[in-house]
């Protein structure tokens, strides 16, 4: 969905996560600052949502130019030892507001538009943080924002980038140094699933980099639950 002709000349604030839902690797959020212009240029090249475009060359490529050409951008990061941290108290929904917010202070400027994607995230009291700030920010949350605005899918490329750059540096160390391929890239699925039993049963302990707090790992059920991708 274009914003051409709703928020002409407007300053639009994109924001969107990757990884929310991975068993290892990060959990990464972006932001990104432009006005219309800058939207339509992006619209032109083909910017989405980072899940309709696949190709990791392409999203690689789209994520250079969205970063050089974005007024402002800002990437945050979340370990899985932090994402435990987190959800072990039940505060997942805490992590993705408080690493929002940090993204919106450090790129905001006054009267701009914020659009983000989650709006069962994003609750009313966390908008009206925002309307009702010295920046008087007009902050919206929707579902499925990265596939309704162009500046909210570039969020979403740039935050996928850098979370495949960094399981890109996971998937090679440990297929270099302990010859383990990660072939399902951290996502639950059979590579992973495959990977982690593997590696299981070779040092009986889980990689630093898995994310202890997805309940099957908690109740000791993974392999069992997921036995069907074995």
């Amino acid at each position: 969905m274009s914003l051409r002709g709703v928020m002409k000349k407007n300053l639009l604030i994109g924001i969107d996560e990757v990884g929310r839902s991975s068993v290892i690797g990060p959990f990464v959020i972006a932001g990104v600052l432009a006005d219309e212009d800058i939207i339509e240029a992006w619209e032109e090249i083909g910017v989405t949502d980072s899940k309709q475009i696949g190709n990791r060359n392409k999203i690689k490529e789209l994520s250079e130019y969205i970063k050089s050409t974005a007024l402002a951008y800002n990437i945050q990061i979340a370990d899985a030892q932090e994402v435990d941290k987190y959800v072990s108290v039940g505060q997942y929904d805490v992590l993705e507001r408080d690493r929002a917010r940090k993204i919106i202070c450090t790129i905001g400027r006054h009267d701009c538009t914020v659009l983000l994607d989650g709006a069962n995230i994003f609750n009313k009291k966390f908008l009206d943080e925002f309307r009702n700030s010295r920046y008087a920010f007009d902050a919206k949350a929707y579902k499925s924002a990265d596939c309704l605005y162009i500046v909210v899918g570039a969020a979403s490329i740039i935050a996928k980038n850098m979370r495949d750059q960094i399981v890109d540096e996971i998937v090679n160390r440990y297929g270099k140094t302990l010859n383990l391929e990660i072939k399902g890239r951290g996502e639950l699925n059979k590579g992973t699933i495959k990977f982690l039993k593997t590696w299981y049963e070779k040092y009986g302990y889980f990689p630093i980099e898995t994310r202890l707090s997805f309940k099957p790992f908690r109740t000791g059920s993974i392999f069992e639950q997921f036995k069907e991708l074995l």
